[in-house]
């Protein structure tokens, strides 16, 4: 999914799309040697306005912001901590809430990022560039050496999705092969056997892994701790589910919005996941109420968002992480434990065209900007004037992303944030 877009679902992370097609190029990282050298570009956006769209019954065309960039469009731009290489400049001692771009990439059209820090950059031309954390094997060479610089992942096929964990990544190739890499997998990438033809993939941190296959039903297979829909590492079927178009996973419930725009859901619903009113397991897929037509889903920690097709944002579950835009109370100690069991409308921005969430921040798209929100936002990016050494902070309602704004795609790590030029 989880694109020369911003994929609005997964990290990691799957959801509505919009893209500029580019010519794939992807150029030999630079050495280690020019790690510090100071004509690495510094990227500084400058949007052109563009007119606001017409909400519709269907979901809305999105408009492309335009921008203008030293970084050309494809590009990664990168902002944050460098303690494992994932800034890709060749080196680990670059930390800065400064965005730079990553060298030697242009072309790229996805970018993934896993908990521990182990950046994907899925190019045009359908190959996949890793760096950053290596000691769960994530980057698929058959080592686990940190890489500080974009390296190929060895993968006979072309690309089209990447997810990944903090121990296991999955590959789709557009002859529907899903491959698997990592510490809970094997050390470079191999195809999962047993599968139908596989067009997209979800999955979460501690939770199973999810695919569409062709015909539009949901297959699982891996882990299973939250699924309950059979053995974990045995391939299967997700009964009950016809025409899937997409897929959200989090830590306690799986969705899947079918081309009707009905959303279902199950799972451990552990904090009301689910959204069915309560908490306690919900073994097989329900139709989550209460929700209008669905056009996109995105899903992170233990929050998912839902974004309608008037524009109108929804989310429920944990609310600890700040994906719903619930303000804490400063003098209620027992905040952690507050989640919503319900879908509830997020206040404060609409309409929306496009979203994203990840385990630290959501983003969201609409007629007059890019807008952010979640317990891990650099504050930098929405207040010019603050110091960049007050690093992450948390953001609790949708504030307009000041920095940033031209970029079409993004990803946040515990504690670095990539967005790609467009």
């Amino acid at each position: 999914m989880g694109i020369v877009c911003l994929t609005i679902v997964a990290i990691a992370l799957g959801l509505v799309i919009w893209s500029v097609p580019q010519p794939a190029q992807v150029k030999d990282p630079l050495p280690a040697s020019n790690a510090s050298d100071p004509s690495v570009p510094q990227a500084t956006i400058t949007p052109t306005p563009t007119p606001s769209p017409t909400a519709s019954a269907t979901t809305p065309t999105i408009p492309l912001t335009q921008a203008t960039l030293p970084a050309p469009a494809g590009s990664v731009l990168v902002s944050g901590a460098n303690d494992v290489g994932q800034r890709g400049v060749g080196g680990t001692n670059t930390e800065s809430s400064l965005i730079t771009q990553v060298p030697g990439l242009v072309g790229i059209r996805q970018i993934e990022v896993s908990l521990s820090n182990t950046v994907y950059a899925i190019a045009d031309d359908g190959t996949v560039w890793a760096w950053g954390d290596n000691h769960m094997g994530l980057i698929g060479n058959g080592t686990r050496q940190d890489s500080f610089s974009p390296v190929k992942v060895p993968i006979n096929g072309f690309v089209v999705d990447v997810v990944t964990s903090g121990s296991v990544t999955f590959a789709v190739t557009n002859d529907g092969a899903v491959w698997g890499w990592g510490q809970s997998y094997q050390s470079t990438p191999a195809v999962v056997p047993g599968l139908p033809v596989i067009k997209s993939v979800e999955m979460e941190a501690i939770g199973g892994v999810f695919g569409i296959a062709e015909d539009g039903t949901v297959w699982t297979w891996w882990d299973g701790v939250i699924s309950m829909v059979g053995p974990p590492g045995d391939p299967h079927q997700v009964t009950g589910l016809a025409n899937i178009t997409e897929l959200a996973v989090e830590y306690y419930a799986i969705f899947a919005l079918d081309q009707d725009g009905v959303l279902w859901g199950w799972g451990s619903n552990d904090e009301g996941a689910v959204g069915v009113g309560d908490i306690g397991p919900v073994t097989t897929p329900v139709v989550v109420p209460g929700l209008p037509p669905i056009s996109a889903i995105t899903a992170s920690g233990a929050a998912i968002l839902a974004l309608d097709r008037d524009g109108t944002l929804w989310c429920w579950g944990s609310l600890i992480s700040g994906h719903c835009a619930q303000e804490q109370p400063s003098s209620d100690p027992s905040w952690k434990y507050k989640h919503l069991a319900s879908p509830t409308v997020v206040e404060g921005i609409g309409p929306v065209f496009a979203i994203e969430a990840s385990q630290y921040g959501v983003f969201a798209l609409t007629s007059d900007g890019i807008w952010v929100w979640g317990r891990g936002i650099f504050v930098s990016y929405v207040d010019p004037g603050a110091a960049r050494s007050q690093g992450l902070v948390q953001v609790p309602s949708p504030t307009k992303l000041l920095n940033f704004t031209g970029a079409i795609h993004f990803a946040l790590s515990p504690n670095t944030m990539y967005a790609l030029a467009g």
